[in-house]
C-alpha cells in the first residue's frame, strides 16, 4: 500500500503541505489554480471529506461491526511505542506552515519535545488497557455537553450574554441530543452531520472569537459522535477527525499570536477557553482512541499544551465565567501541571483539571471511588 507521502499530489509533495488526496484536484491545488498530479491517483471514495462541501452519507454497518477502510480494525491496536515512532512526520502540523506568521520563532515550541518530558509522560500515561478511567474520561466529556445545555457554561465554555450564533447552534443540538428519542434518533444525527459540514466549511476563520466559536461547537459535536451515538456515527467522526484537527490547529496559531495579548477580563476568559478547548480536542480524540484500539497518538502532542496553574479567580468549579482573572505567570505545560499535582501544589482543581489528571494518573488515583459515576 503506498505511504501518505505517495498518495499525496505532486504539488503538496513539493511544497511540504497536506494533501486532502481529491479528484479531480486536491483541495489546495483548486484553491491556487496549480496542476495537480497524483504518482498514485486515489480511488473514488464514497464518504467524501467534510471540509469539501459535498455530501456525506454514513459508513454501512453490520451489528456493531463498520465495513469502513477508514477504520483501523480492532483486531490489530498500535501500541504506545507505534504511537511515537508514527510523530516522526505528522502531517497536520504542516498545515501551520500556510498560516500567517509561521516564520515567527514563538511557533517552534509546537514542534519541540524534551527527550525526557517524553519519557516522563510516556511513564505517567495510564495503561492502555484501563478501560475504567478511560470510560469515566469519556462520560466526564459527555457531561460537558448535559452541563452547557443545563447552565449554559462548562469547562470550555464561558457564560456570556452574547453568545456566537456557531455556539448558540451548537448548544440546539446538544439540547435535541438530550430529547432525542428512538424514533427521532434518525433525524437528530443528520441534523449534527449537517451542522459539522456548515463549520467544516468555514475553517479556517478570520478572527480569535470566530475560531473559538467553531472549536467551541465542534468540541461538543465530536463529544456525541464518539460517546453518544452508535458505531456508524463514530466511524463517521473517526473517518472525518481531519475537521477538529484543523480547526484545532487553526486556534493554536491565534493563541500563539503576540498582537493578540489579552487587555481585560473578558479577553482573558476567551484566552483561558481557547487553552482549555484546545487541551480538551487532543483529549477527545486521544481517549476515543484508547477506548476503540488500545492506542494513543496524541501524547506527544499533549506534554507542552499549555493549562493554567492555578483554579482562575470567579471560575465556578464546574464551570468557566467571563470574570475570570487568569495570571499569565501560572500558564504551564500538561507535563507540569502533573507535576504539581503530584508534589501537592495545586490546590483546589475545577472539572478540567480532574480530567487532566485523571487521564494522565488514572481514575483510581484522582476520583474517591463513590464518585464514578459522572452522568
Amino acid at each position: 500500500m503506498p505511504s501518505l507521502l505517495k498518495t499525496s499530489c505532486n504539488s503538496c509533495i513539493a511544497a511540504k503541505r497536506r494533501c486532502s488526496r481529491a479528484t479531480p484536484k486536491c483541495e489546495r491545488c483548486s484553491q491556487r489554480s496549480l496542476d495537480c498530479h497524483y504518482a498514485f491517483p486515489p480511488s473514488h471514495r464514497t464518504n467524501l471529506d467534510w471540509n469539501t462541501g459535498q455530501p456525506v452519507r454514513l459508513p454501512r454497518s453490520t451489528d456493531s461491526y463498520v465495513t469502513d477502510p477508514g477504520v483501523p480494525p480492532q483486531s490489530q491496536p498500535l501500541g504506545i511505542a507505534d504511537s511515537v515512532a508514527m510523530q516522526s512526520f505528522d502531517y497536520a502540523l504542516l498545515e501551520l506552515a500556510g498560516l500567517p506568521g509561521i516564520d515567527d520563532p514563538k511557533f517552534s515550541l509546537l514542534f519541540e519535545f524534551p527527550a525526557l518530558a517524553q519519557m516522563r509522560v510516556l511513564d505517567l500515561w495510564p495503561r492502555l488497557d484501563d478501560t475504567r478511567s478511560w470510560s469515566f474520561c469519556a462520560q466526564m466529556l459527555l457531561s460537558f455537553a448535559n452541563q452547557f445545555v443545563q447552565t449554559g457554561e462548562n469547562p470550555f465554555i464561558g457564560k456570556s450574554g452574547s453568545m456566537s450564533y456557531i455556539v448558540t447552534t451548537a448548544f440546539s443540538v446538544c439540547a435535541a441530543y438530550l430529547a432525542r428519542t428512538d424514533a427521532t434518533n434518525g433525524m437528530f444525527q443528520r441534523i449534527l452531520v449537517a451542522e459539522v459540514c456548515k463549520v467544516a466549511t468555514a475553517i479556517p476563520h478570520s478572527s480569535f472569537e470566530q475560531q473559538l466559536a467553531a472549536l467551541q461547537a465542534l468540541l461538543l459535536y465530536y463529544i456525541l459522535m464518539f460517546f453518544g451515538g452508535d458505531a456508524q456515527l463514530r466511524a463517521l467522526a473517526e473517518k472525518q477527525e481531519g475537521v477538529l484537527e484543523r480547526a484545532t490547529i487553526a486556534l493554536q496559531s491565534q493563541c500563539l499570536d503576540p498582537s493578540g495579548t489579552p487587555t481585560d477580563r473578558v479577553a482573558e476568559c476567551q484566552r483561558e477557553a481557547a487553552r482549555r478547548a484546545v487541551v480538551i480536542s487532543y483529549l477527545l480524540r486521544g481517549i476515543n482512541r484508547v477506548l476503540q484500539y488500545k492506542s494513543c497518538h496524541v501524547i506527544c502532542d499533549l506534554v507542552n499544551l499549555p493549562v493554567s496553574l492555578r483554579l482562575p479567580l470567579g471560575v465556578h468549579r464546574s464551570g468557566l465565567q467571563s470574570e475570570s482573572q487568569i495570571d499569565t505567570r501560572e500558564i504551564v505545560t500538561y507535563y507540569e501541571f502533573v507535576q504539581e499535582w503530584e508534589n501537592g501544589r495545586l490546590g483546589e482543581i475545577d472539572e478540567f483539571a480532574k480530567l487532566l489528571l485523571v487521564a494522565c494518573k488514572g481514575v483510581t488515583e484522582i476520583v474517591p471511588p463513590n464518585a464514578f459515576d459522572t452522568t
